[in-house]
């Protein structure tokens, strides 16, 4: 029988996208597997909506927001009402109380989390796919609950999985193209910010892809500077094939959060930083292991070390050769399989 799976999930502001798009990877894999999917959100882009769409999802605006009791009772009676087995939540408020609510029926509770802010006795699994995320984050538990941690279990999309998992990257001895990269929503505008680090004469021979996200409010700014700067510059909003186009950046400067882990699966040299103090954690974790270069938190950063942080490693094939390899090793794409796996066989305990 082909059950439905419900997923709730927002995207907006200083939150980003990044809670949706892997949402994403496990919704594209239950519709493989096992049945549709609904996305019930209280916000988000509609270019985002719009794609949720256009890959088979079915979405619903739900008519309570804030997050609350009376939204979880919402969320709860939509998957009562498909006879959906699942709820996914993903997101920062989705706490005890919340949980709660969901649990009143017979749907079992998956929360995707990032710092143990969401735990809880009424999840069934909680999913951490941050490298390094420890169980003592997850004390209050219920005893039956099961732990996905770590990057095992890190979602990439199909659009990864399908085509790229035994790809090889070549490493140039001097990288001349770098992806740009600052999230889904880039509420601190800083793709304005990164792009000013390609002025100096040493860095003016690099091609500089700038991805754009649907919800960044500065796409027409950083869209005029690109028509000033002789090509230098390329815009892309939602490109269609973005796997395609890391696979033709030697190194990404980037925001930390789900683009990391798809450049990591490309093998791509990546340069970071963090907002937020697990992506501190994550990052300088990942650079002890020579899979990323962390550069420092966001209200820390300084034009030129980041311009002389990039300049080296563009001209260092043996270190971007390590980070390459070391990242294939650490991201294999098998994530949202071993979860939906785990979802499906929870009731007789299989392991991925």
């Amino acid at each position: 029988m082909r059950s439905p799976l419900v997923i709730r999930a927002d995207a907006a502001g200083t939150m980003g996208t990044g809670h949706i798009m892997r949402c994403l990877a496990l919704a594209q894999e239950w519709q493989d597997r096992v049945g549709n999917v609904i996305f019930a959100y209280a916000s988000a882009p509609e270019p985002l909506v719009g794609r949720l769409r256009n890959q088979g999802m079915q979405t619903v605006c739900l008519s309570v927001t804030p997050v609350s009791r009376e939204q979880a009772r919402e969320t709860a009676a939509l998957a009562q009402n498909v006879g959906a087995p699942w709820i996914v939540v993903d997101g920062y408020g989705f706490n005890a109380e919340y949980q709660c609510e969901l649990k009143c029926g017979a749907t079992k509770i998956l929360v995707v989390d990032d710092d143990g802010r969401c735990d809880s006795p009424y999840a069934d699994l909680i999913l951490n796919q941050n490298a390094f995320a420890p169980e003592a984050l997850y004390r209050t538990r219920s005893c039956s609950a099961r732990l996905l941690l770590g990057n095992p279990y890190i979602l990439l999309r199909r659009e990864f999985t399908v085509r790229w998992s035994d790809w090889k990257r070549a490493i140039p001895k001097v990288a001349r193209r770098v992806l740009l990269s600052m999230g889904g929503t880039d509420p601190d505008h800083l793709a304005l910010r990164f792009m000013q680090v390609f002025a100096p004469a040493s860095l003016r021979g690099v091609q500089v892809d700038v991805v754009v996200g649907p919800g960044s409010s500065d796409r027409f700014a950083i869209e005029q500077i690109a028509k000033q700067s002789d090509g230098r510059f390329r815009v892309y909003s939602d490109p269609p094939d973005l796997p395609q186009l890391m696979s033709k950046n030697d190194v990404a400067v980037i925001a930390a959060g789900g683009t990391l882990w798809e450049l990591l699966f490309m093998g791509c040299a990546v340069l970071s930083f963090a907002r937020y103090d697990v992506q501190q954690e994550i990052l300088q974790g990942l650079e002890r292991r020579e899979i990323v270069q962390y550069l420092t938190r966001a209200a820390e950063l300084e034009r030129a070390n980041i311009a002389t942080r990039l300049g080296n490693l563009l001209r260092s094939p043996a270190l971007r050769a390590t980070m390459s390899e070391n990242a294939r090793h650490l991201v294999d794409g098998r994530g949202a399989e071993r979860v939906v796996q785990m979802m499906c066989g929870f009731q007789e305990h299989v392991r991925p």
